[in-house]
């Protein structure tokens, strides 16, 4: 059978006892406890939920990784076991009543599914034993999948779907036929689902035009970015050299080794402000599991030394605290050809950093609502990023405006719009009772 680890003993998943003491008021659902951004947003609004008196499960594809440890005490953790791309396939096919056309071209006939799809047949087990409330998730393909399995499920649960990212520029919902293929099967799915929620107006109108939704469907709620505990963990100690007093000025991004990402031209404005005067470049991130991040992060570093500038240039790989990196850096840079609505920014206005952004759809628009609260350069342009950097630099902005600016991100702002949403569909009960739970079926 199926089965549950508790602190304190073992339960059979679907246990009387347990679903009595700990049926939660909100699933949130994430494909893994990796350093993504989706993810640490997902905690964020999970610790927020509870906060306010929330009974919150987390239910993943897999409960290891850098983040395992920010699972709060009181949100329960459920590890789904997947199962073949094949098994998958069939259970794709079997939940799909009433999208079997767009099904089958997106999964069926696809020679290798998705792997979001592997985890349906176990989130419809969780969603029929532990029947929770409500249910919330994010990203193209996990929406399609939680879809399917409420469908196999059948179950009642209200299901709230999120994009956080714009469909252009290498989204999954892009041209192309696998593109072309998650659209139709998003048409139909979406529809199962109670609200739409977008991150930005940008992503918001991209699913408009891309997916046919009508716009009085989608309600835009920012991003949980800011957390209750950005401050503290702002001051605890950074033993990187170049961050100590005295030093040059240190420039820093942060992402994964993504090509949407752009550091290059980051790198090419970060030489070009260096030629007039002292300053290094950190760039927080990594390869991820990618071949061609791996690759990318050989580039970046081949590319510093072409220009002259690698012994100011460092990759210190992913760190799950970046607020101690961009607490001491002079400038936040996000040289982005697209985003959905880039956490990062927010996150380094939330502690005083002055920021410099491309105008890339979408996002960073809003947060710097059109340049009032840092400088948007054209994507790619590497003379326009060097000169506002090098502004930022000569005039620090009001740290403390950049501060108040950030909460437009905060996760208890982002949990209030939500609740909205959800006030008819969860309980408000108190949170005694509900022990940290990791299942492994």
């Amino acid at each position: 059978m199926n089965g549950i680890q508790e602190v304190g003993g073992s339960i059979p998943l679907g246990s009387t006892k347990y679903r009595q003491a700990t049926r939660p008021d909100i699933a949130i659902y994430i494909k893994d406890l990796e350093g993504g951004g989706v993810q640490r947003q997902r905690l964020n609004l999970a610790k927020a939920f509870a906060s306010r008196g929330r009974r919150v499960d987390i239910v993943v594809g897999c409960a290891s990784g850098s983040l395992a440890s920010e699972v709060p005490d009181g949100v329960g953790l459920w590890e789904l076991a997947p199962v073949s791309r094949w098994r998958a396939r069939w259970s794709v096919i079997n939940a799909s009543f009433g999208a079997w056309p767009a099904t089958m071209a997106g999964v069926a006939l696809n020679r290798k599914p998705a792997r979001a799809f592997c985890y349906l047949s176990a989130l419809a087990d969780y969603l029929r034993r532990v029947s929770p409330r409500s249910l919330l998730c994010g990203a193209p393909t996990q929406n399609l999948m939680v879809c399917l399995a409420r469908r196999a499920a059948r179950v009642e649960c209200p299901l709230v779907l999120s994009e956080h990212n714009d469909f252009s520029g290498g989204h999954e919902l892009d041209d192309g036929s696998k593109g072309q293929a998650i659209r139709a099967m998003s048409r139909i799915l979406y529809g199962d689902a109670v609200a739409l929620v977008a991150v930005s107006e940008g992503v918001a109108d991209d699913m408009v035009r891309r997916l046919g939704i009508e716009r009085s469907r989608i309600r835009v709620i920012h991003q949980p970015a800011i957390g209750a505990d950005v401050a503290d963990r702002a001051l605890r100690p950074l033993s990187h050299p170049w961050f100590e007093a005295g030093q040059p000025p240190v420039l820093l991004s942060a992402g994964r080794f993504a090509e949407r990402k752009d550091f290059p031209t980051l790198i090419r404005a970060f030489a070009t402000v260096r030629q007039k005067r002292p300053c290094r470049l950190v760039i927080l991130g990594d390869a991820g599991s990618a071949d061609d991040g791996t690759a990318r992060e050989t580039a970046y570093r081949e590319l510093a030394k072409e220009l002259d500038c690698a012994e100011d240039f460092d990759l210190p790989g992913y760190d799950p605290n970046p607020f101690r990196y961009m607490s001491r850096a002079a400038v936040f840079v996000l040289p982005s050809r697209h985003e959905g609505m880039p956490n990062v920014l927010a996150e380094a206005m939330a502690v005083g950093c002055p920021v410099v952004s491309t105008d890339c759809p979408s996002g960073p628009r809003e947060i710097l609502d059109h340049g009032r609260f840092g400088a948007l350069v054209p994507v790619g342009d590497v003379e326009a990023m060097a000169a506002a950097i090098s502004g930022t630099l000569d005039a620090t902005p009001d740290r403390e405006r950049l501060r108040q600016r950030s909460k437009i991100l905060a996760a208890d702002r982002s949990a209030a719009l939500y609740e909205e949403l959800l006030l008819p569909l969860a309980s408000s009960g108190p949170t005694a009772g509900h022990r940290r739970a990791v299942n492994r079926p």
